[in-house]
């Protein structure tokens, strides 16, 4: 037991001593290093030292000291490492999940009638083609049309989440080695638009005069007897209802409404005709508070708009900035006149509905009104509107629709009564695309006084 104690001792010493020569040099030679290491595999040598007492009291505290500060750090760095893989973790699994449902998504009845309307037209090429009979130019027109709305629509169809994923993931890898790579994606992928809109402007006039064929159509068939909205389509009921509208000798139409997107916007507006001025007035306010009326005398070629200050939600003054347009000049700035009354394209080409279902119903004082709802072509029949929406929101570039829908309620003489719009879009702004949501009801009223104040 002596001999064993005073091995120990010497062994202290000379540890001891070799402490005490320099706080930085090794406590073990090769050997006892190595039979630490073997005896305690899960412990730091500072940590030996510490639990076997090698150590002088300030050299303990010293070291227990750097273990805890680098215990602290591993920990903070571990929670970190932690926190991102799981933030990364679940970005990825939404993205993928996402991919999965847009890929499994239902296909929209607008897209179906889309692709109907290319297999007719394929049809009908190779049967005339089969005949050598040769095609009208408004007949090769159309056929192209459809083609071009079907491309475009598988185009969109083939860029899933999960594409749009690996391209990000591939650009971003670029983007680390060029420093450009993630900027073009975002560009390409996020804020440049999926429509070719500078082909389909092209068409805008052949869309327009559908509409006015639309139109001719339907008072063709009111000449040859017909009586009931049930005896026209959806879209020459619209027309109609509008070549009314145009007639009339004064009318006040009020509309209300919201646009839900980053932040929700709410939408005023009037238009008027009292026999010899035509009035428009738009108020928005909400993010951003805007406010502008348009006047036309009747047979006029120019058009005054003048700002709005002191803005409510359904009121302005009108001592702000002022312009004169002519009335092509404004048309071509706002997709409309004063005069119109709604800037979409409605005829039978636009209008997507596989039926012409017209609903009958009284009101409390006997009146029989007739209701149907249209769904449009989100592209064509938008041609103007777009026009109108860039023009008001400031914006840089076209607004890109996923859905139009209207609730159109007339009389039995193919007045409006009321007009409900339910539309889907996006915007770039603020270098962002964002989704909106909007909805406008307007309501119209042939009968009353109508002031406007010049």
């Amino acid at each position: 037991m002596s001999e064993l104690k005073t091995a120990s001792h010497g062994e202290d010493k000379k540890l001891n001593n070799r402490t005490d020569a320099s706080s930085d040099a090794m406590f073990f030679d090769k050997q006892e290093k190595k039979k630490v290491v073997g005896f305690i595999k899960q412990k730091t040598f500072i940590t030996v030292a510490i639990d076997e007492g090698l150590l002088s009291s300030s050299q303990k505290k010293e070291a227990e000291n750097q273990q805890d500060q680098k215990l602290s750090e591993s920990n903070t760095k571990k929670q970190k490492t932690s926190l991102l893989h799981l933030v990364a973790s679940k970005i990825l699994k939404t993205i993928w999940k996402g991919g999965e449902i847009f890929k499994a998504g239902k296909t929209s009845k607008a897209s179906k009638q889309i692709a109907k309307q290319f297999t007719t037209a394929k049809k009908r090429k190779s049967a005339a083609k089969k005949s050598n009979v040769q095609l009208t130019k408004q007949e090769r027109h159309v056929l192209k049309s459809r083609e071009i709305q079907y491309r475009e629509q598988q185009r969109k169809a083939n860029l899933t989440w999960k594409k749009r994923l690996v391209n990000f993931c591939v650009l971003l890898l670029c983007g680390v080695l060029t420093g450009v790579g993630l900027g073009t994606w975002y560009y390409k992928n996020v804020l440049s638009s999926n429509i070719n809109w500078e082909s389909a402007i092209l068409e805008r006039s052949v869309y327009e005069q559908s509409a006015i064929d639309t139109q001719n159509l339907a008072l063709k068939k009111i000449q040859n007897g017909a009586t009931l909205p049930s005896d026209l389509t959806l879209s020459e009921n619209y027309q109609l209802a509008l070549y009314n509208f145009a007639k009339a000798t004064k009318y006040t139409l009020t509309a209300t409404g919201k646009i839900a997107t980053i932040a929700t916007q709410t939408i005023f507006a009037e238009k008027k005709f009292d026999g010899k001025t035509y009035q428009s007035i738009t108020i928005s306010t909400g993010f951003m508070n805007v406010a502008e009326r348009a006047q036309m005398a009747y047979n006029s070629n120019s058009v005054t708009i003048a700002k709005g200050t002191d803005i409510t939600q359904n009121s302005a003054t009108w001592n702000g900035q002022s312009n004169t347009y002519t009335t092509q000049q404004y048309k071509d700035l706002s997709g409309g006149l004063p005069s119109s009354c709604q800037n979409y394209i409605i005829s039978n080409r636009t209008v997507l509905n596989d039926n012409d279902e017209v609903n009958i119903f009284e009101t409390e004082d006997g009146q029989t009104l007739y209701s149907f709802t249209i769904e449009l072509d989100p592209i064509y029949s938008a041609l103007n509107y777009i026009e109108q929406i860039k023009y008001t929101s400031s914006l840089s570039s076209y607004p890109e629709f996923t859905s139009i829908q209207q609730t159109i309620t007339i009389d039995s003489n193919w007045n409006f009564v009321s007009i409900e719009v339910l539309e889907k879009y996006s915007i770039v702004a603020y270098g962002m695309r964002n989704s909106c949501t909007g909805t406008l009801t307007s309501t119209f009223d042939f009968d009353s006084e109508v002031v406007i104040e010049i």
